[in-house]
Order: C-alpha cells, then structure tokens, then sequence
C-alpha cells in the first residue's frame, strides 16, 4: 500500500522518560536533618527516555512493523528543530501501542523551556515519504527526585568550594549560624522525570437487575487515570445478554461503542449473567464482573392510543407502545368488544364507515400479566376541506355530521345538516360565521365575499355577515325562493315563477338582472358576475365581463348546472361533459382533456373542481394553496362539492344516497321521479342503459359489473331538480 495513501493518527497514551536538567552536585541549605546513608555513589542518569504511544492506521489500531521518526521542535507549529532527528525502524506495534527508547542528547536539548515531538511514520520497508502526525505531542516534564539507597555522610557545608554561593544569591539574614551547625547540609542530585498512569481501578457496582423486554443501561466506572476521566481507558465487554450492546450515554441516549464504558439495550432473555468488564491503559489491565440477573415482568404501556378525528371513508390508525417480557400479545377493541384480526400493536382502519365510530382500545399481554390501554375515541367529519387555512376555512368543525348541502365563501364555510340547522367556521371578522341564535328549517345555503344566506322551507331568505353594500338587506316581501347565490359584495334568488332578484354592490352591473330572463332553474354569482340557467338548456350571464367571465360560448345548450368563480365560469353539460370561459392566468377554464361523466362542477376563486360518476375528484388551475391537490385516501362517496376563494370543500355520505340495483345481462328499467316533467336528463349510466329525456324511463340491459353515482334530474319552470344516486351493477 503506498503510505501516501493511508491514514495515520497517534494518541500518546503516556510515557516514561527521565531527562536530567541538570549533572552538576548541588549543594542545598536544609532546614531538617537529613539522614542519609549506604553506598558512597549513585548511578548516573543518562539523555535517553522511553516514549509510549498509540498508532490507527486508516481509523484502526495498528499492527505490524513502521519507521517511525522522531524531532523535537520548540514550538506547536513551525518553530525550530532542535537536536537530530532520530529514527526508529522497524518498531513493532500491536494492537496499536508501541514503544522506543529516544535520544536527542545534549544538556541543553532541555532547558527547561516548552518542547514538541513531531512524528512521520510510514510503513516498514517502503522507501516513500514519511507521513507527518499532527499535531505534534507536548512534552511536559514533572518533578523527580533521586538519592542513593546506601548513602555515606554528606558532606559539611564549611567544605563549600569558594564561590559556589554568589554574592546576591542569599538575602541578608536568610541563612543564621544556627542553621549552619553542624551535618545539616548534604549533596543532592535533582531531576525530572515523567510519571505513568497506574493500572484502572474500577469503582461500579458487583450486580445489579433488569428486566426482559425493558430497556436497560449500566455504565462502569474506573478511575486512575490522570484527571480520572474513563475516557482515558481502552474498554472491552464481553458476555453480554441478547438485547444488549456496548454502547455510550451522550445526553441521555445510549448510541453503540465499541471502546466505551457503556451497555445499553432491551434485553431478550431471562437469567442471571456473569458479564467482563476490561479496561486498559499503559500500566496496564484491569477487569471487573458484573453479575446481571435479568427476570420477566408484565407488560407496561409506555405509549397510549390517541383519539383519531377522521374524514368519512379516509383511513385512521390506533398505535401503542409496551415493554415487557416477550413475546407480548395484543387484542384491540371497539366499544368494549374484541375486533377480530386486530393484533398487533398497530390497528389501521382503511375507507372508515360511519359505523365505525366509537371507543376502542387495546389489551396488551404475556405470561406474566396484561394491561388495558386508555380509551382513543374516533369521530368521523363528514366534510373535508383543503387549501388556503389562514382563516381556519378548512378547520371544519370536528364531529361535523348529517350534511345535506355545503358552500363556500372567499375564507369561510357553511354546512346544512338533515336538522335544518346550519353550521359555520372560517373567518369571522365581519359576523359571517354568527349563524343567527335559534335558526332552523333551512333547505339550502350559500356564501359570498363576507356574507352568509341561507334559504328556509318556507321560502324565506336569511342573510348575515358583511352589509357594507347591503348585501345582507334581503328586500322586503321577498318571498317564494327555491335558491340563493353569494356573490362578492352582493347576493342572488331564484323564485318560484323562474325570475332572478339581486341586491347589493351593483358597481359592474352584477345586480342589473337582464329584465327579460325567466323560466330560470339554477343560479350562480361570481365576484362581479352573476349566471342563469334556463329550461331550454341555455346559460344567461350578466355583470363584469372585462375578461370575458359573461361572453357565453356561442351555441352552448343541454347545460344542467352553472358555477361561477372570481373571473370565471363553467358548465355541466347533459352528456357529463365540461364547458369553461372568462379569465384563465392559472389555467382555471383549461378543462382537462377527456373529462367526462361529471355529475357536479365548483368553481372558486382561480380553480375549478369536478365530481365524476365514480366518486372521484377532477381539479385544476391555481394551486398556490394547494386548494388542487387531492388529499390522498379519499374514497368514492363524495355527494357535494364547492369551492372558496383559495381553498375546496367536499361533502360525503355513508351509504345514504338513494340506490338502484341491476344485474350483467338482465333487463334494467327506472322512472325518474316526479313523472309527468317536461324534460329529464341522467348522466352517469354505466353502458347498455339509456334515457327517454321525454318520459324519464330509463332502460336497457347492463354489460358489466360496476358501483357509481349517477345524477338524475328534470327540469321544470321552477327549478332544476336533481338528485345523485347509487348504482350497483351486480354479476
């Protein structure tokens, strides 16, 4: 391997060196008697000392044989050298430590100033390079001190050469003649040497317990390094249970380490086991046993089940989470009965029913005991809404049932339920969502800019939020109203005998009726423009038309539902197709290709929104507020849609739509109801049916299997009446 191309690093560990400051005899003034005796002489100290290190080769522990070389260099970066290098080879390294005898020579290489080691290393043998460690190691000397075993009398100070004390060395008076008497000086060598860590001490615990299935952490403790940090050990564990690994305590959580003090885990098994702590250093190694005696417990639930809030026929999930002795069993239930198949820790619920609401929770057990989980209770919302939710416009009330008809406003929405009451959320800074106290009977709703209307079964009109333009003065004496529109500033009625009434913000000609329109069955109002449809199929439209929002396509006819948005307007036709014109930035009149068998169209500020016969949702222009994307999940039995300024709102039903029933290959034949109507129109039908648009009869024999919506309707000079049912086509 070239060394250019291997990774080195070195941690000094310790060493061993002695390093004399100084050879000279010096003679110290003591202030105790010293009693030395034995031999005449001591052994002299040489420059040599030993250095210990640590070698990773590419981020393991070395092994084998390196060149190592070795400069002593005066400062941490750059400086100068001092002395020659000396060069080591081969050293053998194992397991990463190594250890050479060093030699810079000369009484002057220590001073006593700060000193560097710098350290190439390369593999033994290759003729490359050395690669320089970095950084370098700091040599840093501590006392020590030397005396003979076998010490003669030392000798009296009155044999002091003459000038081994100067002049200014002594203080006046520093010295008196009764510390001068007599054996009280002798000669001493002074040094310095490196002092080595001792072996590890350990300091933990003999035994101690866990439990199977609970998670479980120790950490062993050892002292004697300098500092007495653990870090400063090389540690090793063996006989560890299953479940359990080295590991390490950093804030908290235990992380795997294969050289640290640390087990942490979920143990498995159940016995008492004999587990080896090691740790090493330069002195040496030190072990240490602990005695881990894990047994069974129950189950304990550390995690409840929370409750779920869900849009009818999306998907809710129930989840716990339990320690204890494996294995653990699990058993969900629902209003305190057990739901078959449901057994994991885990309990999803896909295409929810409204059958489905209720309490449930979940028994958790094992050989020991069990435990019952807290009750999650699942509510169901009927209405879904999605997009712009700066207002809470699609915060829909939680628990939000029995919904017959929905509407939305620039920031709002309105409910009707089966009850007649109507429900409301979104913003509400001009009373748009105060549905007045006491209010019921109502058939229908709508709602504008700021405002709320609302039409009861006796044909009047209710309106409430934003009367800056008056748009909430319903006129006096208005009566016999079948439906109502909101537009932005204004609002719209369609009555019984097929005429339009307006009132409100009339700057664009938005409340200016065209005076000869009748025999109208639906309405709609945009932000500035109001729609008519007539009997024949034909579309009126009125009010702002600066991009082209009124300029109704030449020869539009068999339309069955108008919608209006900001700019822009769309169509239903008969045979389930779209129409769409008026301003089209965000691609809002950009009617996608193929789309067909449509039963209902929304249009909202600069989007637009379709409901095919199969339950499923067609959207497009603007979605800057994601008022286009579909949430995912959804199932087929959406029955309402509409559209706000930035935001959608759908309605569904649980199986209460009316349903039709046929079989593959068997006569099928249906009279829409009311008979008798001057026209009759159905889009949906699966192949092999048809419509007698005079009579209402609708016939043929079916091809193949199949559930989806069809919308039914007639019109008559009042109103367009529709309804969508459920067809089942069985094998």
């Amino acid at each position: 391997m070239n060394p250019t191309q291997k990774q080195f690093s070195l941690n000094r560990e310790a060493s061993r060196k002695q390093i004399p400051i100084s050879k000279t005899i010096l003679a110290l003034i003591a202030l105790t008697v010293l009693a030395l005796t034995g031999v005449s002489r001591a052994i002299a100290q040489t420059t040599a000392f030993t250095y210990q290190g640590r070698l990773n080769d590419n981020g393991a522990p070395a092994n084998g044989n390196y060149d190592l070389q070795f400069s002593l260099r005066d400062a941490v970066a750059n400086g100068n050298q001092i002395g020659s290098s000396v060069t080591n080879a081969p050293v053998a390294v194992s397991n990463g430590l190594f250890t050479v005898t060093l030699n810079f020579g000369g009484a002057n290489v220590f001073p006593g100033a700060d000193r560097w080691l710098e350290i190439g290393v390369r593999t033994n043998g290759n003729v490359s390079a050395y690669t320089t460690l970095a950084p370098r190691q700091a040599l840093t000397p501590t006392p020590y001190s030397l005396f003979a075993a076998n010490a003669g009398v030392a000798t009296l100070a009155s044999t002091v050469a003459n000038g081994a004390v100067g002049v200014n060395q002594l203080a006046s008076n520093a010295v008196s003649e009764l510390a001068l008497n007599s054996n009280l000086v002798a000669k001493v060598n002074a040094w310095y040497t490196w002092q080595a860590a001792s072996k590890p001490i350990f300091t933990s615990p003999t035994a101690t317990n866990g439990f199977s299935g609970v998670p479980f952490s120790f950490n062993a403790t050892a002292t004697n390094f300098p500092g007495g940090n653990f870090w400063g050990f090389n540690y090793t564990v063996t006989g560890l249970p299953n479940g359990l690994v080295q590991a390490v305590d950093f804030l908290g959580a235990f992380f795997p380490c294969n050289d640290c003090p640390g087990i942490a885990g979920t143990p498995t098994v159940i016995g008492t086991f004999p587990i080896t702590f090691t740790a090493q250093n330069i002195a040496g190694v030190t072990t240490h046993l602990l005695n881990l005696t894990i047994t069974a417990v129950a189950p304990t639930i550390t995690m409840q089940p929370t409750n779920q809030t869900v849009f009818l026929g999306s998907t809710a999930t129930f989840s716990v989470s339990a320690v204890g002795t494996a294995p653990l069993f699990y058993q969900w239930q629902k209003d305190g009965n057990p739901i078959a198949g449901a057994t994991n820790a885990t309990y999803n619920l896909t295409n929810v029913l409204s059958s489905q609401a209720g309490i449930y929770r979940v028994n958790v057990s094992n050989y020991v005991n069990s435990v019952s989980s807290s009750n999650a209770v699942l509510t169901l919302s009927y209405v879904l809404a999605w997009g712009d939710n700066y207002y809470m416009q699609t915060t829909v009330p939680a628990g939000l049932s029995n919904v017959v008809a929905i509407a939305a406003g620039v920031r709002h929405g309105l409910a009707l339920q089966t009850n007649g009451t109507v429900a409301a959320w979104g913003d509400n800074y001009w009373g748009q969502t105060d549905v007045p106290a006491g209010f019921s009977n109502v058939v229908a709703v709508a709602a504008g800019g700021d405002h709320s209307l609302a039409l009861r079964a006796d044909g009047i009109v209710v309106a409430w939020g934003d009367n800056y333009y008056m748009q909430t003065t319903v006129p006096a004496g208005l009566s016999n109203v079948v439906a109502v529109a909101g537009g932005y500033y204004y609002s719209l009625v369609l009555q019984t005998n097929g005429t339009v009434a307006a009132w409100g913000d009339n700057y664009w000609g938005q409340t200016d009726v065209p005076v000869d329109l009748s025999n109208v069955v639906a309405i709609a109002a945009g932000v500035r423009h109001g729609l008519a449809l007539q009997t024949n199929g034909t579309v009126a439209a009125w009010g702002d038309n600066t991009l082209g929002q009124t300029d109704v396509p030449v020869g539009l006819s068999n339309v069955v539902a108008v919608a209006a948005g900001y700019y822009h307007s769309l169509v239903l036709q008969t045979n389930g197709t779209v129409v769409a014109w008026g301003y089209n930035t965000w691609g809002q009149t950009n009617v996608p290709a193929g789309l067909s068998n449509v039963v209902a169209v929304a249009a909202g500020g600069n989007h637009s929104l379709a409901l095919r016969a199969d339950g499923t949702l067609v959207t497009w222009g603007s979605n800057e507020y994601g008022q286009t994307t579909i949430p995912n999940g959804l199932g087929t039995n959406t029955t309402a849609i509409a559209c706000g300024g930035q935001h959608t709102l759908i309605a569904v039903d649980d199986g209460g739509k009316p349903k039709l029933t046929g079989k593959v290959g068997v006569a099928f034949s249906y009279q829409i109801q009311p008979a008798g109507k001057p026209k009759y129109y159905a889009i949906g039908l699966p192949t092999g049916l048809t419509l007698n648009a005079t009579t209402g009869l609708i016939t043929g024999t079916p091809s193949a299997t199949s559930t989806r919506s069809v919308l039914l309707g007639t019109r008559t000079t009042a109103l367009n009446a529709s309804q969508v049912f459920s067809l089942t086509i069985a094998p």
